[in-house]
């Protein structure tokens, strides 16, 4: 028997089988699998992250930093915000890239992260991307790292509120493996419905360090049927009420139908 080689780099490089990897971590891993999940789809994306630290997403711009280059092969950029408002409207920027010129890239996977009050005090700018839209080869992700218990914040807080809000759908992982593939089901809802996608993440999970069960990036994820003669995604020119009536009457039903559509509503425990 030969013993296999094992690298601190397996948490990021290994496609499949079991790595050890924290929570934060994962959040670096999903963004690279994003990347290989489009690459295999024929798509030439780029990624964008940024967002505010404050725990219990304190140490993720860490992650990021020490992950620059292998994020820089992936043409993934990470650049922290000044606030958590502009870091959600550079969000909103990396979806309009189809308006300025011919873009070198089909799209921008983006995410942004900020703790719970962080996502309070980003509401309006969030909600504001969100009503625009999302591009068809980009997406959203809000990040909101939730203290229910006050365990590191001045104040207990939770993101649901305000993410409803903003009219983002809230996924809710319980587990880095959870991050890991709702994480790419998020992606792709963001796509399908042009809606900006919340993942909740609670202290109890971004702490965590754990072996994990590599989802990978060939899962199916089944995508519903298009709505004839509406564009879901970002469009210029749009009045406020006139994005305002796309979110309620066709986003977010589009939202509803991707969710059953993959079983993502499901009861773990009876």
């Amino acid at each position: 028997m030969t013993k296999s080689v094992v690298t601190l780099d397996d948490k990021y490089l290994q496609r499949e089988g079991q790595v050890m990897l924290s929570t934060l971590q994962g959040v670096v891993r999903l963004l690279l699998d994003q990347s290989r999940r489009d690459a295999a789809a024929g798509l030439k994306t780029a990624g964008y992250v940024t967002g505010y630290r404050g725990s219990p997403v304190t140490t993720l711009d860490a992650q990021l930093w020490a992950n620059e280059r292998l994020l820089a092969q992936h043409d993934i950029r990470f650049e922290p915000g000044l606030n958590e408002e502009l870091a959600a409207t550079s969000v909103r920027g990396a979806q309009q890239i189809d308006w300025f010129g011919r873009p070198r890239v089909d799209g921008v996977f983006s995410l942004w992260y900020a703790k719970g009050v962080g996502v309070d005090r980003a509401c309006e700018a969030i909600k504001q991307a969100n009503f625009e839209g999302t591009a068809r080869h980009g997406g959203a992700l809000v990040l909101a790292g939730d203290d229910h218990a006050a365990k590191s914040s001045l104040t207990a807080h939770q993101s649901e509120h305000t993410l409803i809000a903003g009219f983002v759908p809230v996924l809710y992982p319980a587990t880095t493996e959870d991050l890991l593939r709702m994480g790419q089901f998020g992606f792709a809802l963001s796509r399908a419905s042009g809606l900006y996608v919340g993942i909740k993440a609670v202290t109890d999970t971004l702490d965590l360090t754990s072996t994990v069960a590599l989802p990978g990036t060939d899962f199916p994820i089944a995508m519903p049927p298009s709505i004839p003669g509406i564009d879901l995604n970002l469009r210029q020119g749009m009045t406020a009420l006139q994005q305002e009536a796309l979110v309620v009457d066709h986003r977010l039903p589009m939202a509803q139908a991707f969710v059953r559509a993959n079983g993502m509503d499901r009861v773990t425990r009876g």
